[in-house]
């Protein structure tokens, strides 16, 4: 009993003549005072009492921020407990970040949190976070034995498919050919060509253009690409290999190779925050809604596999 009435009597001393208020000079926003239409003034300490002793508010809370037109939100706290729960009532497009997480440090969650805000247009002073620029010294580390050299990926062709064919053509000694690659006549002049050629790069530099060469591929429709073109018994394994760099990189993994995708995601440390991350993700490569509640209804990344599966294959 004494236990119990603890909290009680710490808020009446709160309460109690004897408290002063100070705001510090800050611009805040007091969400109990927007929801409820009232100007309670948050620097009182009867506010924060009424905080701890009333019902919490948090989904009311993100509506009236919705309706505000907020656009972004930064999470100041001991844990990202309320990010999970924020991010689906701001509506898609808003950006949700926090600042502290239990599965990174201090400096690790505060950097990355800012590296996220920074490029959807929030201004970041990293000069009074960094003291201004200079040199550190970076510090050394037992190697590890993993390459990491880059992949090798076919370049963008800086000339468009006519002129492809054309030199392929030429090259071949194929005159009628090289010709018919320009849709020009096999008697056509060397200015002729020159001007076919020129009018085919212009139209590769012009976004739009059926024969420009893409730079940017959307991640959903190259997996769906991939998807079309195998067997069906390669499906799963198609989409396995899909998930697998996404649930790697929310656990911070250094491979995919050192995830065991039979392990349940919670038992692998996954919180409700890396579990809103995953979706997110997950939801970009696959062009598909994924449900908030994808770890626990499907506890391990194979089975995460199989359900992504299931939908694109339907």
């Amino acid at each position: 009993m004494s236990e119990s009435m603890l909290p009680h009597q710490t808020l009446r001393e709160i309460e109690a003549p004897g408290w002063t208020r100070s705001s510090r000079g800050w611009p805040v926003t007091c969400l109990d005072a927007a929801v409820n239409g009232v100007g309670e003034d948050f620097t009182d300490p009867g506010y924060w009492v009424r905080q701890v002793r009333s019902p919490v508010r948090c989904g009311d809370a993100v509506r009236t921020l919705a309706g505000l037109g907020v656009g972004g939100c930064v999470e100041v706290g001991p844990d990202a407990v309320l990010t999970p729960m924020a991010e689906p009532g701001l509506g898609e497009g808003t950006q949700v970040v926090a600042l502290h997480r239990r599965d990174r440090t201090s400096t690790a969650a505060l950097l990355s949190g800012l590296g996220e805000i920074r490029p959807a247009g929030t201004h970041v002073d990293w000069n009074a976070l960094l003291d201004g620029p200079g040199t550190v010294d970076l510090p050394t580390y037992a190697f590890q034995h993993q390459p990491y050299w880059l992949d090798e990926v076919p370049g963008a062709s800086v000339v468009g498919k006519k002129a492809e064919a054309f030199w392929e053509a030429a090259r071949a000694g194929e005159v009628s050919a090289a010709a018919e690659a320009l849709r020009l006549p096999a008697e056509s002049s060397l200015a002729d060509i020159v001007a076919a050629l020129a009018a085919e790069a212009a139209a590769v530099s012009e976004p739009g253009v059926p024969d420009a060469a893409e730079s940017v591929v959307d991640p959903a429709a190259r997996l769906r690409e991939r998807l079309a073109g195998a067997p069906d018994e390669e499906w799963y394994d198609i989409v396995l290999d899909a998930v697998r760099p996404e649930v790697a990189a929310v656990l911070a993994l250094p491979s995919t190779d050192d995830l065991d995708v039979h392990a349940e995601l919670l038992d692998l440390g996954f919180s409700s925050l890396m579990a809103v991350e995953l979706r997110n993700r997950l939801g970009e490569i696959t062009g598909i809604e994924v449900p908030p509640a994808l770890v626990y209804d499907y506890p391990s990344a194979q089975d995460v596999a199989k359900f992504l599966h299931n939908v694109l294959t339907s």
